[in-house]
């Protein structure tokens, strides 16, 4: 049996935007796979109804699909032309039907109740009719609007929030909502003030949209929720309730009494707060509502709904998936609505414990479509009624069977520990093919990004690859990863590289003292928050033999005025701005120490990457190289903070694997 190498990332075929039909018997959805003869990713929409699949389009970048109510049409998102369109095409095959609007479509596609239109967000320029701030020169004014050539003009910043990692520069831009009524192929803009218009959801009726606003309070360094609710038959935009956090997903019930909503508030710092699901009565409560006449029926969990939601049929339960230990399963939220009867939360049982995603269920028939994959298996399409065993589940796609056949899956063994404080961390063990037992071997401890993120129970080409070519592969869940209860996601508050380095090396200690990985050969890696703790863990020890920093971070002072997010996100983390505790930025970062670097560096970072910016990895690499230490700097034009690019994916791990062999493998690759 071969084994796995770099290039083999690019036989992998990933599922995403999975849709059911009304009637439940058929699911669409994005397929990616790479174009040998292109040399490029395709996304193309597939459908299949159990019995098997077929292909609806063909590409090259079909998106966001959308089953009309009658089940007779599929509406997506596709660049056939000079701009991104939505078209319609119908289920059992034919050409695609083209919607002109004047902006392409940046959000999911939302059909009405009665199929006669679809609603969606697309970014709008502002028009600029006056000077921007109060010096502004007015003579300019007519040059920049007569260049045609957006990137060569002048970008006149005035907020604090002007640039995403992927979307690129936003200060002049805002999503706005719209509707294009299907039949007349006529779009109506129905938003217009410049704010960031966000989630949307149609009434039941077909006569009311709800849809959200999201703002930056300056006071609270937190972004606040508006949710409005917009009449269709006037016009008229009506506020519902302000949040004082962030909202993913909104969705009436099917009788249209209640507006539930997936949340987090700002009264804990972000990305530790749970995600919890909040209901609103609309029968019984004048509006604008309140936050405390949200009902919270997660109240009594702590834990985080992962993703969207979706209603029943019948209205009385919502299904979420919900994280817990590394794993995200799917669960059953039933309510009453009365308010001296909590909400009953019970999990139901998936076609794997893995991680869930994709949640969908078909309106008429009830039944539960996801998406399922665990540590050996990549995800699958599943479909099965919610109060049914998993072994009932009916497995809709097969992509990655053929991958599965050539080569060898490998387990990873969950085990516990303890770490700083005696707190119980969670962490996972990859042996490579033919493990003896007694018999040591060189181990890549490999630390996830964040910090708030989480491994998880889900397949992972870079470890299987690292497996396969004789390394043990160790990956834990430290303080402040996510899934673990808001505690634990706060433990790294004002404390990065304090409990969570004791846990992570206390996790690489287990596998030393069970005699897995051998003492005298151990790599670390990590990307972004990962790439972080890898900097760090070379200036706080010299037990690795060798390391690869990804997207990384090295001043943490630096990152606050450079990144798209660190001005929020690193102040909640810190509890104050970089200027105002200049030390305990600088003291946490791995710059202040670079002079204890002595390990052999690899460093990998995309050019245009505004989330950790290539700056972070410049400086590091300046001063290794001003040391005189054993340091290598690849930059990769283009990219952003997730590399698109295939040819540099797989270069990626091309250098990553080379590295770890060349300074961690001996002759034998094991050692008694």
């Amino acid at each position: 049996m071969k084994r796995l190498q770099p290039e083999d990332v690019l036989k992998l075929k990933s599922i995403s935007s999975a849709s059911v039909s009304p009637d439940g018997k058929s699911v669409v959805y994005e397929l990616r796979s790479y174009d040998d003869d292109e040399e490029r990713f395709e996304t193309n929409l597939y459908l299949t109804d159990g019995a098997g699949k077929r292909r609806l389009t063909r590409g090259p970048a079909d998106s966001q699909p959308a089953w009309s109510p009658d089940c007779k049409r599929v509406a997506f998102v596709a660049k056939r032309s000079d701009k991104a369109q939505i078209h319609l095409i119908p289920p059992d095959g034919g050409e695609a039907r083209p919607m002109e609007t004047e902006h392409s479509p940046s959000s999911p596609l939302h059909w009405s109740p009665d199929g006669k239109y679809i609603a969606f967000s697309a970014r709008v320029p502002r028009e600029v009719k006056a000077a921007r701030y109060p010096a502004e020169p007015d003579q300019l004014l007519p040059q920049q609007d007569d260049d045609k050539d957006e990137n060569g003009k002048p970008r006149v910043i005035t907020e604090l929030h002007y640039r995403n990692d992927q979307t690129g520069f936003t200060h002049d831009k805002r999503p706005q909502i719209f509707c294009l009524d299907v039949e007349n192929e006529e779009t109506e803009q129905l938003t217009e003030d410049f704010v960031r218009h966000d989630k949307m959801c149609w009434h039941p009726h077909g006569d009311k949209l709800a849809y959200t606003v999201r703002t930056y309070d300056e006071d609270s360094v937190a972004w606040t929720t508006a949710i409005r609710e917009m009449d269709l038959r006037t016009g008229a935009s009506s506020p519902v309730s302000m949040w004082d956090g962030s909202i993913g997903c909104v969705a009436y019930s099917p009788c249209g009494r209640w507006l539930a909503a997936a949340a987090t508030e700002n009264s804990v710092p972000q990305g530790c707060g749970n995600t919890h699901l909040w209901v609103l009565d609309l029968h019984d409560q004048a509006l604008p509502a309140e936050p405390e006449d949200f009902c919270d029926l997660l109240a009594d969990l702590d834990r985080s709904v992962m993703g969207d939601f979706c209603w029943s049929p019948e209205g009385d339960c919502l299904y979420a998936v919900i994280g817990d230990a590394g794993r995200f399963l799917p669960h059953a939220v039933r309510f009453s609505g009365q308010e001296d009867e909590p909400a009953a939360v019970g999990a139901l049982d998936p076609a794997r414990g893995g991680v869930v995603s994709q949640l969908d269920v078909a309106a008429d028939t009830g039944e539960l479509m996801y998406m399922a994959q665990d540590f050996t298996h990549p995800p699958q399409l599943y479909v099965q009624a919610p109060d049914e065993p998993a072994e009932s589940a009916r497995q809709l796609t097969d992509v990655n069977e053929q991958f599965l056949g050539d080569y060898p899956v490998m387990e990873a063994e969950s085990y516990t520990y303890q770490g700083a404080d005696g707190w119980e961390i969670q962490g996972w063990v990859v042996r490579p093919p033919g493990y003896e037992e007694g018999r040591r071997y060189p181990t890549v401890l490999s630390i996830h990004g964040g910090p708030n993120g989480a491994y998880t129970d889900s397949f992972s080409f870079p470890f299987q690859m690292l497996a396969q070519a004789g390394f043990c592969v160790v990956f834990t869940n430290p303080r402040g990863s996510v899934t673990y209860g808001e505690e634990f996601a706060q433990g790294v508050v004002q404390d990065w590289g304090g409990g969570d380095f004791e846990d992570i090396m206390s996790g690489l200690d287990w596998a030393v003292q069970q005699g897995i990985a051998d003492p005298n050969r151990l790599g670390v890696m990590g990307w972004s928050y990962g790439g972080y703790m890898t900097l760090w863990s070379v200036t706080q020890t010299d037990r690795f033999a060798c390391a690869v920093a990804g997207a990384t971070i090295s001043n943490i002072y630096s990152l606050w005025g450079t990144s798209d997010i660190a001005a929020v996100f690193n102040e909640h983390l810190m509890k104050s701005p970089a200027f105002a505790d200049e030390e305990q930025y600088m003291g946490r970062s791995p710059m202040r120490h670079v002079q204890n670097a002595d390990t052999p560096l690899l460093i990998l970072h995309g050019e245009a990457d505004v989330r950790t910016p290539v700056g972070e990895s410049e400086q590091f690499y300046t001063a290794m190289q001003r040391l005189g230490r054993d340091c290598v700097f690849v930059r990769y034009p283009e990219q952003h903070h997730l590399f698109k690019k295939p040819g540099f994916i797989t270069d990626r791990w091309a250098r990553t694997l080379a590295w770890f062999q060349h300074y961690l493998m001996s002759p034998q690759q094991g050692s008694e």
